[in-house]
This record gives structure tokens, C-alpha cells and sequence, in this order.
């Protein structure tokens, strides 16, 4: 006798292995998802640092470095707008919404090419972040730093 159609065992075979599928499509996708929210902070992380880079390099050459102690160790400065905000979450509590630190250091140096002095700056803009595919899972958190370093010569104009 011939039957057609599955039985009980196939079925249920069948609605398991979906159901594993659906369940990785599903975790990838998400990770995809928050991995692409990384990226979109970062961008935005990009710009506020550009903004500040862009306050720091319009000061006066003489401005950029007030003591230098020990010698060739340069000088630390902390952001007065710190801590800073990176992306805003569009709600009213501030306390979802990504902020970070902007440092940055000077350091006076010489060209040893014979193109005279110059001052080396490093911006730093530092902030926290989740790590991919830790999403809900307490504190999975680490450091995340965008930095940018300039050279200012003193006989240029900018």
C-alpha cells in the first residue's frame, strides 16, 4: 500500500530545523542591526571631534602650549565642554544618549629637516560602547577611541 503525504515524526523534523534557521537568521540580523548602529555612532563621534580639532586649530600658534613639564612630554588639556554629547537619542532623558570625552595633547617639537617648529596635537574623543553580539547581556561594554593628530608649523598660515 502507498501512502502519500509526511508523517507525525517528518513534521515535527521539519519544524525543528525551521525553527533552528529562523533563530540564527534572526540573531544574525540583529547583530547586523546593532553593528550598523556602531558604525552610524561612530560617524557622529567623527564629527564632533572635527568640530573640536577645527576650535583647537584656530587658536594662535603661541596659545597651544602652556608648560611643558617634564620637557617633550607635551601638554594635557581637558575639554571644557566635556563630557560631550555624540548621538542624542531624541528623548527627553539624557541618560540613553551616547557622550564621550575629548583630551588632547600638545607637544612642541623641531623639524630635524630644517623646516623649523612645530606643534604635534592629538585629539582624543573616547566613549563607551557595547561589544557585537553582547546585546542585553549586562556588561559587555569597552572603551572605544577616535583619534586624530595634526601638525601646526609655526611660520604657516592656515
Amino acid at each position: 500500500m502507498k501512502k502519500t503525504g509526511a508523517t507525525l515524526v517528518e513534521f515535527i523534523a521539519a519544524m525543528s530545523m525551521g525553527a533552528v534557521f529562523l533563530f540564527l537568521f534572526f540573531q544574525n540580523y540583529a547583530t547586523i542591526y546593532f553593528i550598523h548602529g556602531k558604525e552610524a555612532s561612530r560617524q557622529k563621534a567623527d564629527g564632533v571631534a572635527l568640530a573640536v580639532l577645527e576650535e583647537i586649530m584656530a587658536l594662535d600658534y603661541n596659545d597651544l602650549l602652556l608648560a611643558d613639564t617634564p620637557p617633550g612630554t607635551g601638554t594635557s588639556y581637558s575639554y571644557p565642554g566635556n563630557p560631550v554629547t555624540i548621538d542624542d537619542k531624541g528623548t527627553p532623558d539624557p541618560g540613553d544618549d551616547l557622550t564621550g570625552t575629548i583630551t588632547w595633547v600638545v607637544l612642541q617639537e623641531t623639524d630635524p629637516d630644517g623646516g623649523g617648529e612645530y606643534k604635534t596635537i592629538t585629539v582624543t574623543l573616547r566613549w563607551t560602547e557595547l561589544k557585537a553580539g553582547s546585546e542585553g547581556q549586562g556588561t559587555s561594554q569597552y572603551q572605544e577611541d577616535l583619534v586624530y593628530v595634526v601638525r601646526i608649523y609655526e611660520d604657516a598660515a592656515y
